[in-house]
């Protein structure tokens, strides 16, 4: 009895040893586990010190939350703004180390008052100018003795010949009105000059044929100004009839340049705004013109506005056909405050700025 009362107290024994071994180690709180509750104590007391006011996304200071969670703007975090963060202003800071600052190679730039102007970016097409278009016609029935070696888009030049024609109709006046001449009988003359004229016959050949007092067989046909041949409708041998249209030149200088503007901004231009046209192959590439005329339609697939901007074209590189790239200067608006493109912000809904506050 003795043997087993000592064997069940030292089996007790060990038992209360093994359980206080367990508890020294696992339950009593480590240095660490209490230094880090401290730091929690700390910390929590310093957090409750700054009352949080409100929630916000910096790229969206004016909208305020009551409660902490994702930005609905942006894909981030809402930032706490606390009661006593040490500044004044209700929009956020951000504060950015000097290294960081100078590692990043960020940069400040002044805002600047500026006389802001709007300006209109849009692809143009150099065109024939048809208020430069002149139409030869026949001034009466008449016969095509003789066609100069032409063809449509052959450049010519001024007072070049073209063709020549006969007209039978100016054979019998010009031989009465020549008898006139030797009469001196002054309402004779003029009657017969009347005649001439009405019959077709240019105000120049009539002034020819009374200096050089003899009637003329043929009329040469020449070119009015300078340009390029658009159509050349005239053969040797051929019978016009009185109108018949035989050529048309095309000057071109002036040119038209083409463009569409868009509907919606079609309010940032006005006739005589001027344009600047560059032209990409020619010497000098940029010209100056103005907007000569915008048309009073809509294009109904595009829903832009045909607008004509007139350019100089004293050289006659510029060529119908051409691209070019118009950019339009509109009116001058009030003054504005301005800063460097580089410095915006786009969000896709707004465009934002950084305020540098030293």
């Amino acid at each position: 009895m003795n043997i087993k009362r000592n064997a069940l107290i030292g089996l007790a024994a060990s038992l209360l040893l093994l359980a206080g071994i367990y508890l020294g180690r696992y339950v009593t709180p480590s240095q660490s586990s209490i230094s880090m509750a401290m730091d929690s104590g700390e910390t929590n007391s310093k957090a409750d010190e700054k009352e949080v006011l409100y929630w916000y996304d910096p790229m969206y200071p004016q909208q305020h939350f009551d409660e902490p969670g994702p930005s609905p703007f942006m894909d981030m975090e809402l930032v706490p703004r606390y009661a006593n963060g040490g500044d004044d202003s209700d929009q956020p800071t951000v504060r950015i180390d000097a290294a960081m600052v100078q590692n990043l190679g960020i940069r400040s730039a002044s805002v600047v008052v500026a006389q802001s102007q709007s300006q209109l970016d849009v692809t143009g097409l150099i065109a024939y100018n048809d208020r430069a278009l002149t139409r030869l016609q026949s001034p009466a029935p008449s016969f095509v003795d003789k066609v100069w070696p032409l063809a449509e888009g052959d450049t010519i030049s001024s007072g070049q010949p073209l063709m020549q024609l006969r007209v039978p109709a100016w054979t019998g006046a010009q031989h009465e009105w020549l008898a006139v001449l030797g009469s001196g009988n002054n309402e004779l003359i003029v009657a017969g000059r009347e005649r001439l004229l009405s019959l077709g016959m240019p105000a120049s050949l009539i002034r020819s044929i009374e200096r050089q007092r003899k009637p003329l067989e043929t009329w040469t046909v020449t070119a009015p100004h300078d340009g390029v041949i658009r159509s050349l409708n005239a053969r040797a041998g051929m019978t016009l009839s009185a109108g018949a249209p035989v050529a048309e030149i095309q000057s071109l200088n002036p040119v038209w340049v083409e463009i569409a503007v868009p509907e919606r901004q079609l309010g940032q231009v006005s006739s005589g705004n001027a344009v600047d046209v560059t032209v990409q192959g020619v010497k000098p590439a940029l010209r100056e013109g103005q907007v000569a005329d915008i048309l009073p339609l809509v294009d109904q697939s595009s829903r832009t506005v045909p607008v004509r901007v007139t350019l100089s074209n004293d050289e006659g590189d510029l060529r119908p056909g051409m691209s070019a790239q118009v950019r339009i200067h509109g009116e001058a608006t009030q003054k504005a405050l301005a800063v460097p493109t580089a410095a915006l912000l786009h969000t896709g809904k707004r465009s934002l700025v950084m305020l540098d506050e030293g």
